[in-house]
């Protein structure tokens, strides 16, 4: 029974001994999240504001964009994530707060170089550009009457959006595109900016608006960091069938 016992505590301790001398298939990220200056979080009521809990992804570049990985930051924008070795790019976003990085992945975030011998790597990562800020004043085109319930959502096209009259066509489930949904009563929303991006107002029963400038040949906008514009929307609605 001894030599059994100590058969087997030789076995537990050969395996514990392969695994430590085989390398790893796996890496370690870790880093900051700060602005666009290169300002780090503030204190107090403030902390964590406006970057607490952004989104930090890695990816290969050269991978489709769908097999990147994320995990979130901390309330101060710290992050401690694992990777696989081959990753080389790490980048943070908070979509939801209109924070996209650049939609080529070559010039998202920042380069890392992973190995065996090297397996962790410390970065700090710039969110931005800053968003632009849209408010909505959104009524009904018959009554002129404000809508109540209404949503306002912003999609951002990887690589060149669609030149068709309907730019949703055939895009609702695509991958090729970043979609994000912000429902009243704010009517206030946060744009990616320095990127093509396509705004539209919609509600029950009545049709989809499209932001659309004047000067534009289709709803399809760029809006510089920081900017804010308050518009106006009348909505059609939807003819009911008698």
């Amino acid at each position: 029974m001894r030599s059994l016992f100590i058969f087997a505590s030789l076995l537990v301790f050969s395996a514990s001994l392969l695994a430590q001398t085989q390398p790893s298939n796996r890496g370690r990220i870790v880093g900051t999240v700060v602005d666009d200056a290169g300002k780090p979080f503030p204190s107090g009521e403030d902390a964590g504001k406006p970057f607490s809990n952004a989104i930090v992804c890695f990816a290969k570049i050269g991978d489709h964009p769908a097999d990147k990985g994320c995990s979130p930051a901390d309330t101060r924008g710290q992050f401690d994530i694992r990777v696989p070795l081959e990753v080389d790019r790490v980048y943070a976003e908070k979509p939801e707060a209109g924070y996209l990085d650049d939609e080529y992945l070559e010039q998202a975030g920042v380069a890392v170089s992973l190995s065996p011998a090297e397996p962790t790597a410390h970065v700090v990562l710039k969110m931005g550009p800053k968003p632009a800020q849209l408010t909505f004043n959104v009524s009904a085109r018959d009554t002129k009457k404000p809508i109540e319930k209404v949503w306002v959502t912003w999609l951002v096209f990887r690589g060149d959006p669609p030149q068709t009259a309907d730019p949703l066509k055939g895009q609702r489930q695509s991958a090729n595109l970043i979609r994000y949904t912000y429902s009243s009563p704010q009517n206030r929303v946060s744009v990616p900016s320095n990127r093509d991006v396509l705004v539209f107002v919609h509600a029950h029963g009545y049709r989809h608006w499209f932001y659309l400038e004047a000067s534009a040949g289709q709803p399809v906008l760029r809006f510089q960091p920081g900017e804010e514009r308050t518009i106006a929307v009348e909505l059609e609605p939807v003819a009911t069938q008698k």
